[in-house]
Formats: structure tokens, C-alpha cells, sequence
């Protein structure tokens, strides 16, 4: 009795196993035209992030705010389009694969943006640190002069007054 009712079991645990397994791996069972689609999100994801980190080094490159801001916004854009290419392969909607195309456009897009601000804030940083490397030393000859000359004027002064003391007698 004991090993039928552990057979019985067992044989449950089994068909429970086997039915979540089943419901749980849509992708076992999905269509070739759902797993390229499927494919083609990831790839839009991948192409995300590479966006995502090529907006972060533009902005670490010292890209204006308002550029990065708008390139921000444009980000929020393709990942709602990933979003809803998502929502549509659960769905099993036909707009899936329009909405991962488009946001894949963007995310190339800007990651050509991104690498472009990155370029140019990289350049206007040098150009600035070559402005501040050629000023300072100018301006502390500016500075070393006139402390020089006014010093020499004070001391002139000094001198001055004092020939130009009388002695008195009391």
C-alpha cells in the first residue's frame, strides 16, 4: 500500500511539474516568428544600453545640460518603445516587431549623438585647459610687475618724504 501511494504521488508531482514547466517556458513552445521578434527586443535592449552608456560618457566629457537633457529624453522615448514591443509579444500583437525597429533607430541615433557631444565637449575641454595653461603664467607676470613697479613707487615715495623732512630745533 505505502509504495502504490508513493507511486500515486509521485506520478502527481510529475504531471504538476511537467504542466508548470509547459505553462512557465512560452519560449519552448513559441513560433519561429515569435522567437526572432523575441531576438530582435534583445538586440533593441543591447542597443539600449549601449546608447544609455554612450549618453553617460558625453555627460562625463562635460556635454551641456540641455544636450544631455534632450538626449535623456529621447532615451525615455526608445525604452518606451521597447516597452511596448514587449507588451505586444505578449500580446502576440503585430506592432512588436514596428515598435522594436523603431526604437532600435533611435538608440542607433543616439548613440551617434552621444558620441558626437562626447567629442565635442572632449575638444572644448582641451581647447580650455590650453586657454588656462597659456593665462596663468601671463597673468602672474601681470601681477609680478605691477607688485615690482608699485613697490618700487612706494618705496620712491617714502624716500621722498623723508628728503624732504626739516629738522627743527626746539
Amino acid at each position: 500500500m505505502n509504495a502504490t501511494r508513493s507511486a500515486f504521488i509521485l506520478l502527481i508531482l510529475s504531471v504538476l511539474f511537467l504542466s508548470l514547466t509547459l505553462v512557465s517556458a512560452p519560449s519552448i513552445l513559441a513560433t519561429s516568428e515569435q522567437s526572432s521578434i523575441l531576438k530582435q527586443i534583445q538586440d533593441a535592449e543591447r542597443q539600449f544600453k549601449e546608447a544609455f552608456a554612450a549618453v553617460r560618457e558625453a555627460e562625463a566629457a562635460g556635454a551641456e545640460e540641455n544636450q544631455i537633457a534632450a538626449l535623456a529624453d529621447r532615451l525615455n522615448q526608445a525604452l518606451n518603445l521597447i516597452e511596448q514591443a514587449k507588451e505586444g509579444y505578449t500580446q502576440e500583437n503585430s506592432t512588436a516587431t514596428d515598435k522594436t525597429a523603431q526604437a532600435a533607430y533611435l538608440c542607433n541615433q543616439l548613440k551617434g549623438e552621444a558620441n558626437q557631444l562626447r567629442d565635442e565637449a572632449l575638444k572644448s575641454s582641451h581647447y580650455n585647459k590650453i586657454l588656462l595653461l597659456s593665462t596663468v603664467p601671463v597673468a602672474a607676470l601681470i601681477v609680478t610687475l605691477f607688485v615690482h613697479y608699485g613697490y618700487k613707487m612706494w618705496r620712491r615715495s617714502e624716500v621722498e618724504r623723508v628728503m624732504k623732512m626739516e629738522i627743527r630745533e626746539k
